[in-house]
């Protein structure tokens, strides 16, 4: 799959060399943990654990960057404006730490998936002096024609599963709901408004899925607000039992 990759990547004039290498930076920068410092003034600030220093320098050399470990360690703060204005350096804690080395991550892949789309875009659209479109950097005209994707997220089951996960499984079960919806119901109406033979598809309705979550007054998101507002009332138990006694896709 690796090789299909890579050759698919060739194929449209991408150099995967770098695109493996900004990859391979991310999974070192990934790899860095850090620990609180010793001492009684500075136990919330953190440092590098010395076993991430190997992490820490490849990670610097394949993202082409320097000074990565005071980037993930400290922020700077202006205070002031004008000639009497100040920069001060801020330490992080281990969590903060921690969050920035994510934050940072997460911002390299984005910008990488974007210029990978982008690339390909540019190498499927089809250069005429007749269509409307973006102009290249030759002067002529393109075709609007791309690739689009939908990036959703993974359906997961946990052994433990939080409000969080909840929640993304019910964005992923709407997102299917106007999958199926668009492309059967439109699709298939398109090909009797033009009589095209075709087997007619029923596809699967995950509707009543996503009315038990969300659905007023006894999905289970109404459910879980209103034991919230009851306060010290409300209880896990109680959410269950009205689940079970209300809700008949829960019980």
């Amino acid at each position: 799959a690796l090789a299909t990759t890579g050759s698919a990547m060739q194929h449209f004039g991408l150099c995967i060399d770098d695109v493996y290498r900004l990859l391979a930076g991310l999974l070192h920068l990934g790899n860095i943990t850090f620990k609180r410092e010793s001492g009684t003034d500075s136990d919330r600030v953190a440092c590098i654990e010395p076993t991430s220093s190997a992490a820490l320098r490849r990670a610097e050399e394949l993202l082409g960057v320097r000074r990565l470990e005071a980037a993930l360690l400290a922020h700077s703060v202006q205070a002031g404006g004008g000639r009497s204005s100040s920069v001060h350096k801020v330490p992080h804690s281990q969590e903060v730490a921690a969050l920035s080395r994510d934050a940072v991550s997460k911002r390299i892949y984005g910008r990488i998936f974007n210029w990978l789309i982008s690339k390909v875009n540019e190498a499927v659209c089809v250069p005429s002096e007749l269509s409307e479109g973006d102009s290249l950097k030759d002067g002529s005209e393109s075709v609007g024609r791309v690739v689009g994707l939908l990036d959703v997220f993974g359906f997961e089951n946990f052994d433990t599963n939080s409000l969080e996960q909840l929640l993304i499984n019910l964005a992923n079960e709407k997102l299917q709901c106007f999958f199926l919806d668009t492309i059967f119901r439109y699709e298939q109406e398109l090909y009797a408004k033009e009589e095209i033979e075709w087997v007619v598809v029923e596809p699967p309705d995950n509707g009543p899925i996503v009315s038990a979550i969300e659905d007023k007054p006894y999905g289970l998101l109404p459910l879980l607000e209103e034991q919230c507002r009851l306060g010290d009332r409300g209880s896990d138990i109680a959410l269950c039992e009205q689940l079970n006694a209300k809700n008949r896709l829960c019980a």
